[in-house]
Protein backbone atom coordinates (compact mmCIF):
# COMPACT_ATOMS: atom_id res chain seq x y z
CA UNK A 1 0.00 0.00 0.00
CA UNK A 2 1.06 3.69 -0.79
CA UNK A 3 1.17 6.30 2.02
CA UNK A 4 0.10 8.99 0.94
CA UNK A 5 2.22 12.59 1.55
CA UNK A 6 0.35 14.03 3.69
CA UNK A 7 3.03 17.23 4.54
CA UNK A 8 1.70 20.41 5.10
CA UNK A 9 -1.19 19.30 6.15
CA UNK A 10 -2.92 18.92 9.75
CA UNK A 11 -5.27 16.06 11.09
CA UNK A 12 -7.36 16.14 14.27
CA UNK A 13 -7.85 12.51 15.67
CA UNK A 14 -10.34 12.12 18.17
CA UNK A 15 -10.00 9.27 20.85
CA UNK A 16 -6.43 9.01 21.34
CA UNK A 17 -5.79 8.18 25.14
CA UNK A 18 -4.88 4.81 25.09
CA UNK A 19 -1.74 3.87 23.69
CA UNK A 20 -2.74 0.19 22.85
CA UNK A 21 -6.22 2.07 20.53
CA UNK A 22 -7.40 2.43 17.24
CA UNK A 23 -6.97 6.69 17.61
CA UNK A 24 -2.92 5.92 18.73
CA UNK A 25 -2.33 3.88 15.90
CA UNK A 26 -3.73 6.17 13.34
CA UNK A 27 -1.79 9.32 14.81
CA UNK A 28 0.81 7.13 14.02
CA UNK A 29 0.35 6.51 10.66
CA UNK A 30 -0.68 10.39 9.82
CA UNK A 31 2.74 11.38 11.57
CA UNK A 32 4.36 8.88 9.21
CA UNK A 33 3.17 10.34 6.17
CA UNK A 34 4.02 13.70 7.42
CA UNK A 35 1.13 15.52 8.88
CA UNK A 36 0.69 17.72 11.79
CA UNK A 37 -1.66 15.89 14.33
CA UNK A 38 -3.64 17.32 16.91
CA UNK A 39 -4.86 14.30 18.87
CA UNK A 40 -8.07 14.64 21.39
CA UNK A 41 -8.68 12.80 24.46
CA UNK A 42 -10.93 12.57 27.18
CA UNK A 43 -9.45 10.04 30.23
CA UNK A 44 -12.47 10.54 32.68
CA UNK A 45 -14.47 8.74 30.18
CA UNK A 46 -12.06 5.96 29.20
CA UNK A 47 -11.79 5.58 32.75
CA UNK A 48 -15.59 4.25 32.70
CA UNK A 49 -15.15 1.96 29.98
CA UNK A 50 -14.59 -1.80 29.66
CA UNK A 51 -10.76 -1.25 28.20
CA UNK A 52 -10.16 1.50 31.65
CA UNK A 53 -7.97 4.49 30.52
CA UNK A 54 -4.20 3.98 29.91
CA UNK A 55 -2.69 3.54 33.74
CA UNK A 56 0.31 6.03 32.43
CA UNK A 57 -2.38 8.90 31.13
CA UNK A 58 -1.88 10.63 27.71
CA UNK A 59 1.18 12.04 28.07
CA UNK A 60 2.26 8.16 27.49
CA UNK A 61 0.55 8.38 24.39
CA UNK A 62 2.12 11.74 23.41
CA UNK A 63 5.41 9.57 23.88
CA UNK A 64 5.04 6.68 21.80
CA UNK A 65 4.58 9.01 19.26
CA UNK A 66 7.13 10.69 19.78
CA UNK A 67 6.85 13.58 22.11
CA UNK A 68 4.82 17.09 21.35
CA UNK A 69 6.72 18.79 19.29
CA UNK A 70 6.24 20.58 15.69
CA UNK A 71 3.71 17.88 14.31
CA UNK A 72 2.50 16.53 17.43
CA UNK A 73 0.44 18.05 19.32
CA UNK A 74 -2.61 17.35 22.61
CA UNK A 75 -5.94 18.31 23.76
CA UNK A 76 -8.22 16.60 26.36
CA UNK A 77 -11.55 18.26 26.64
CA UNK A 78 -15.10 16.52 27.03
CA UNK A 79 -17.11 16.30 23.47
CA UNK A 80 -20.10 15.29 25.55
CA UNK A 81 -20.72 18.39 27.18
CA UNK A 82 -22.42 21.41 25.42
CA UNK A 83 -20.40 24.06 26.55
CA UNK A 84 -16.52 22.22 25.29
CA UNK A 85 -15.34 23.81 21.85
CA UNK A 86 -15.16 21.20 19.39
CA UNK A 87 -11.24 20.71 19.01
CA UNK A 88 -10.97 21.50 15.22
CA UNK A 89 -11.88 24.81 16.13
CA UNK A 90 -8.21 24.81 17.66
CA UNK A 91 -7.03 24.36 13.94
CA UNK A 92 -6.79 27.41 12.26
CA UNK A 93 -6.82 28.28 8.62
CA UNK A 94 -2.79 28.83 8.42
CA UNK A 95 -2.83 25.01 9.37
CA UNK A 96 -1.25 26.30 13.09
CA UNK A 97 -3.19 25.19 16.39
CA UNK A 98 -4.34 26.42 18.80
CA UNK A 99 -4.81 23.92 21.90
CA UNK A 100 -7.62 25.56 24.75
CA UNK A 101 -7.02 22.53 26.88
CA UNK A 102 -3.69 21.08 28.48
CA UNK A 103 -3.67 17.48 29.13
CA UNK A 104 -2.50 17.02 32.46
CA UNK A 105 -5.27 20.11 33.61
CA UNK A 106 -8.45 19.99 31.19
CA UNK A 107 -9.80 23.87 30.83
CA UNK A 108 -6.27 25.34 31.51
CA UNK A 109 -4.80 27.55 28.64
CA UNK A 110 -2.30 26.50 26.73
CA UNK A 111 -1.71 27.86 23.24
CA UNK A 112 0.89 26.17 20.53
CA UNK A 113 1.45 27.68 16.98
CA UNK A 114 3.08 25.47 14.54
CA UNK A 115 5.18 26.94 11.76
CA UNK A 116 3.51 26.38 8.30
Amino acid sequence: MTVPDLAGRVALVTGASRRAGIGAAVAARLLAAGARVLVHSWSPHDAGQPHGADPAGPGAVLDGLGGPGPHLDHVELDLARPDSPPPWSNIRSNGSVRSTCSWSTPRTAATRTWPR
